[in-house]
This record gives C-alpha cells, structure tokens and sequence, in this order.
C-alpha cells in the first residue's frame, strides 16, 4: 500500500475496515489520535459481516477494535484464510462452503494493514496449522 509512506520519523496508520459496522468502530477509536491514519473504504455496498450463527452481526455489540490486533472471525484447523476489507465477507463464504464440505478452514479478519499481530501470527494454535490463505488484493 502506497500510503504507509515509509518515513522513519513518522508512522502512518492504515485501516480497511470489512463492513459498515467496523467502519464505525474504526473511527469511534482512532478519530482523536494524533499522527496520519488512512481509512480504505469501498466505493460499494457490502454485505454484513456475521457470525457463525448467520444471524448476530460480527461487528456489533460487544465488539471493540483495537489497533494493530487481527481479528479470528472463525478458528479452523485445516488452515487459515487471511483476509481484510471488501474481501472478508467473500472470504467468509469460501470458509463456510469448505466447512459444509468438511474441511475445518479458520478465519482471521486484518483491519489494521501495515501492522503485524504476532500474537495471531505466531499462536501455537495457528502454527500447528500449515496452510495459509492471503485473500486479500
């Protein structure tokens, strides 16, 4: 991504949140923060991101976004699609076809884009699945 400007002296900030939920929390949070934050965002609209149950909305209630953290939409332990913004609710559904076919695929949502969350990356959990899937560009 072209807006992480790659300055030493200054951290830029990139989010692409997944639905209009997470575009919300997103700005609740990090509005009043000082330094360059850059919100990506679809032109398009996109369906609800919800939970297993297909019925409670992902991003709603007692959701709190919290910088830098990827978030586990789903555990699986065939391996992961990795994915973020427009992309996770297409992601979502290759998920829950693979899962009705059998195959126990996780999901793990990556709103905040240039900063790595080694403690999803790195859990032992995660690590003891093989297969990853980057679902995202």
């Amino acid at each position: 991504m072209y807006a992480d400007n790659g300055l030493t002296d200054v951290q830029s900030f990139l989010y692409f949140p997944a639905d209009a939920s997470q575009m919300q929390a997103i700005v609740n949070h990090i509005f009043f923060e000082r330094g360059l934050r850059f919100i990506f965002s679809t032109r398009s609209k996109v369906p609800w991101i919800l939970k297993e149950d297909r019925k409670t909305r992902f991003f709603e209630g007692d959701y709190q976004f919290i910088p830098g953290k990827d978030e586990i939409i789903a555990e699986g332990k065939a391996g992961y699609v990795v994915s973020f913004g427009e992309m996770l609710y297409r992601s979502w559904d290759a998920v829950l076809r693979c899962r009705e076919r059998g195959l126990d695929v996780g999901l793990i949502n990556k709103p905040s884009l240039n900063v790595v969350d080694e403690q999803v990356c790195f859990s032992e959990s995660h690590l003891r699945s093989n297969t990853w899937i980057d679902a995202g560009l």
